[in-house]
């Protein structure tokens, strides 16, 4: 309106000066404006009164809205005000109380904005609002709703302290209950002591605990004196209140009781206690003199055994108080039983251990006097033991002291003292077979220490032919050493005697005249005949001594023994020979029977599988068809991908010469396409099996633990021998594989039932100790793989194993024909020397076959002996490998000592070096032949 009235104006003017200027129409206009004159003051009259009418509504509505808000915030605290929620306890009580305290405040504070909003109502009352009728109701609710709230606010004020008060009652309640049940378990307490000390103790504490008792009371005093007050003020759970407070009356009353009761069963305890204390130290010194009684200590010797008499005289004396006092808790246990009859049994038992004690330690008392009266007799016995033993480790100490003889000498002086000694032990016979009678003695009259006894004997007459053995072997040991050093002396001698002469054969004059050489001749003449003189004492040094004697002997028996079991495990198997031949012609006979049974069924089944066989023969035929087809369909695949790749190279090629040659940067151009992976060198064009395997390296080769044990999937493909694996089945027809192949050649596979981490698992051995672990997907392709790397595995260690046992024939034969060579002979002139040559003992046969096997092992730079011959072997075409053997002695059957092993590694050393100067002389001899 306010932009049109300037129009308005202009149109006025307009009109006023029209009719100034005496318009042809100025009655036309003139009435024209005056109607547009009426009606503009009459739109502005409508528009004032809609602009009243509108401050009006403007004002209602904001009450409306403030009442709204009003009434939104009070149906907002109604739910916390009508909330049937008092607390679980006093704690939650107190926090709801202080809830409500505070809603209150805030009531409170919102009576200002409800006195705004009654009086904004009544002033546009007073104003003659239009919507009077509204305003007016809707400050009646607005006024109900708060005197409600305030109602519902001051109701639950009141309930919520009774809560609290409640809860209160119920925690002092519980308290009290919870304090009597602890004072109850007290109160009834089974334990009346285990003892006179420990009943006293109890008495204390029960004293102690009614006072405490006493002084607990004013807690009843003050529970009752809450519900009193509480049922006074008419609270709304009196009933409840009044149902805790009998309770407790009750309690307390049961806990005075029981606590009256346990002190008069403390009462009587304490006299049954008293007399098991009594009870009890009697049998202390009933035990005690038992222990003296019963103590196994008779005496080291006839001093100590008279004084242990002595002393078991006054513990006679010592039992006469002990009587008395044992018939005086007799009485006593008589007094309790008739007092106390449920105690009776225990009373009762206790005095009849007390007298059954007492009887055992009269007669303990009884059979130690006999049994000192026996100690004497015993220990001269032992000194006599002592005497004899002591002797004998003696004699052992002086027998095994000799040191073996460094020459022929002082062999046969030992060999005298050692039968001195054998004189003095024939003398020593006399006692000791007096010792045996006087212990078989004691031994019938039935002594108490009979098996010591026994012992005794038994001890003296091992350790008498432990002496015996000794000295036999011993012996045995000086006569082997005697003749080791008369060997030895003659060895010496000879060897000193060529010696002498290899003066003369080391003179190279040959004469230069006639006479010179025949007195050259004359003397080489001489030199021969002395010579053939000296070859009957150097034969004799080929002689068998007494230590290869016991060699040989012990070999024989050895030998001896392996073929009576050979002749007893031959005679086994030709009787378990025998027997299988009867159950074989049994089966058969049954067999026979059976087989004609069974013809009838076998043709049916023959026809069957006839049958069957044509069937399966026609499924393979298809099914042969089918993988023909499969394989011409995947040949086609595999050529298309192959000429793609090769124009897919071209193209790549073309564009790498091509940037190359256009580019103007020095630096060489680097290709980033990732290096196609290399072709195998050789395809595989024939497989057993192919699939999707997981594999895992347990063992590297050599059995040592893999570092990556982790598992991997590959696309695996057997194939003579070998497991190759790819990364699927693309690399596969490409031929490029992702790991190195597996020979499995020699190797074992099965089912790893034994790795529970994972199903379908299969360990693969192979023959470098390499192991390896394959996951499959079901039971039927575990079975198929481990039945196809068996059989390929098998067929590759049966090559091995022909390889091994040529390689083993090769290294068997020349130890063989080493064990077998002949025995030196003088060589015709002018033979060649042979190829072979070895040094065997001069004395000893030549056997074609080979010494056991226990008493031969391989040492490297050593030839075959008796004892330790080294031997020469040349370097021919078939001569074997530079080896030996070394012939081992049977072990020694002496007892073991420090003295005897000394002076047996000496003899053996004695021994080696008389036969290492044999060989020397041996070959010395045959040199100056």
């Amino acid at each position: 309106m306010a932009s049109h009235e300037p129009i308005l104006l202009v149109v006025g003017s307009t009109a006023k000066e029209l009719i100034q200027s005496e318009h042809f129409s100025k009655d036309s206009i003139q009435s024209r404006w005056q109607e547009l004159h009426d009606s503009w003051l009459k739109l502005k009259e409508v528009a004032a009164q809609r602009k009243l009418k509108l401050n009006e509504s403007l004002e209602s509505q904001e009450y409306y809205t403030s009442a709204q808000e009003a009434e939104g915030w009070m149906s907002e605290k109604r739910p916390l005000l009508s909330s049937e929620d008092y607390g679980r306890d006093e704690d939650s009580a107190e926090d709801l109380m202080k809830k409500n305290t505070a809603l209150q405040q805030d009531l409170e504070v919102y009576s200002r904005t409800i006195d705004t909003l009654m009086e904004e109502c009544e002033r546009l009352l007073s104003n003659n609002h239009f919507d009077s009728t509204n305003l007016s109701e809707k400050q009646s609710r607005v006024g109900e709703l708060y005197s409600e709230l305030q109602d519902l606010a001051s109701q639950r004020n009141r309930r919520l302290q009774e809560s609290r008060q409640l809860h209160a009652f119920h925690r002092e309640v519980n308290e009290v209950e919870e304090w009597i049940a602890e004072k109850e378990k007290i109160a009834t307490l089974q334990d009346h002591g285990k003892d006179l000390e420990h009943v006293v103790i109890l008495q204390k504490k029960h004293e102690d605990f009614a006072v405490e008792l006493a002084a607990g009371e004013e807690r009843v005093i003050t529970v009752e004196t809450l519900a009193k007050s509480l049922l006074d003020d008419n609270h709304s759970n009196g009933l409840v209140i009044q149902e805790r407070l009998d309770n407790l009356r009750q309690l307390w009353s049961d806990l005075n009781e029981l606590m009256q009761l346990r002190r008069e069963a403390l009462a009587g305890a304490k006299e049954i206690h008293a007399f098991d204390h009594d009870a009890h130290e009697t049998q202390a010194w009933i035990q005690e003199k038992e222990a003296a009684v019963s103590s196994e200590d008779y005496g080291r010797d006839l001093a100590s055994v008279q004084a242990l008499q002595r002393k078991h005289e006054g513990l006679v004396r010592d039992l006469g108080a002990l009587e008395e006092r044992v018939h005086n808790l007799e009485k006593e246990c008589d007094r309790l039983v008739c007092k106390f009859p449920e105690a009776a049994p225990r009373v009762q038992h206790k005095q009849e251990e007390l007298t059954a004690q007492w009887d055992q330690l009269t007669q303990r008392v009884e059979a130690r006097k006999g049994r000192l009266d026996e100690s004497e007799q015993l220990h001269s016995y032992l000194n006599t033991f002592r005497d004899l033993n002591s002797w004998i480790n003696d004699m052992l100490s002086v027998i095994r002291s000799d040191k073996l003889a460094k020459d022929v000498v002082s062999a046969d002086a030992l060999l005298a003292r050692h039968r001195e000694r054998r004189a003095e032990m024939d003398t020593r016979d006399s006692s000791f077979a007096s010792f045996t009678a006087d212990g078989e003695s004691l031994i019938d009259k039935g002594h108490f220490a009979s098996e010591e006894i026994q012992e005794k004997i038994e001890q003296l007459d091992a350790a008498r032919e432990i002496l015996i053995i000794t000295w036999e072997e011993r012996q045995t040991e000086f006569e082997h050493c005697k003749d080791t050093q008369l060997y030895c002396k003659e060895a010496q001698q000879a060897e000193a005697w060529i010696t002498l002469r290899e003066a003369f054969l080391a003179n190279e004059d040959l004469g230069d005249s006639l006479d010179v050489v025949e007195e050259l001749l004359r003397k080489q003449s001489d030199f021969e005949k002395t010579l053939a003189a000296q070859e009957e004492k150097f034969s004799g040094l080929n002689r068998e001594t007494a230590v290869e004697e016991q060699e040989r002997v012990h070999m024989e028996a050895e030998e001896q023994r392996l073929l009576e079991e050979q002749q007893a495990a031959e005679r086994k198997r030709l009787k378990e020979e025998e027997e299988r031949k009867k159950k074989l012609e049994a089966v058969k006979l049954k067999q026979e029977s059976e087989r004609k049974q069974r013809e009838e069924e076998l043709r049916k089944q023959q026809r069957e599988a006839q049958r069957r066989a044509e069937e399966e023969d026609r499924r393979q035929r298809d099914e042969e068809e089918k993988r023909k087809r499969e394989a011409e369909r995947r040949k086609a695949e595999q050529q298309r991908r192959l000429e793609e790749e090769q124009r897919m190279e071209e193209v790549r090629r073309r564009q790498v010469v091509r940037l190359s040659a256009d580019s103007t940067d020095s630096k060489p151009y680097r290709s980033t396409s990732p290096e196609a992976p290399k072709p195998m060198q050789e395809k595989i064009l024939k497989w057993e099996c192919e699939g999707v395997l997981q594999r895992k390296n347990e063992l590297d080769e050599g059995g040592r633990k893999s570092a990556n044990r982790s598992w991997k999937a590959y696309y695996t493909v057997l194939s003579d021998q070998h497991l190759h694996f790819f990364k699927d089945r693309r690399d596969f027809t490409l031929q490029t594989p992702a790991a190195p192949a597996i020979n499995i050649g020699g190797g074992r596979c099965d089912v790893a039932s034994d790795y529970t981490k994972r199903k379908n698992v299969m360990r693969l051995r192979l023959h470098n100790g390499a192991e390896y672990l394959f996951l499959t997907n079901d039971v039927a392709e575990l079975q198929q793989w481990v039945s196809k790397i068996s059989v390929l595995a098998a067929q590759g260690g049966q090559a091995l194993s022909d390889t091994d046992d040529t390689n083993d024939l090769d290294i068997v034969s020349p130890l063989r024909s080493r064990n077998t060579a002949t025995s030196p002979s003088p060589l015709p002139s002018g033979s060649p020397p042979s190829k072979t040559t070895s040094s065997v003992p001069l004395h000893s046969p030549v056997s074609s076959s080979p010494p056991p096997a226990s008493f031969i092992s391989p040492v490297v730079g050593s030839a075959p002996s008796s004892l330790h011959l080294q031997g020469e072997t040349s370097t021919g075409p078939s001569a074997p490998a530079t080896g030996s053997y070394r012939r081992e002695t049977a072990p020694s059957l002496a007892p073991p000592s420090t003295e005897s092993g000394a002076s047996g590694s000496t003899s053996m050393a004695d021994v080696a070096e008389a036969k290492r100067k044999k060989s020397r002389l041996g070959s010395m001899f045959r040199k100056k032949k």
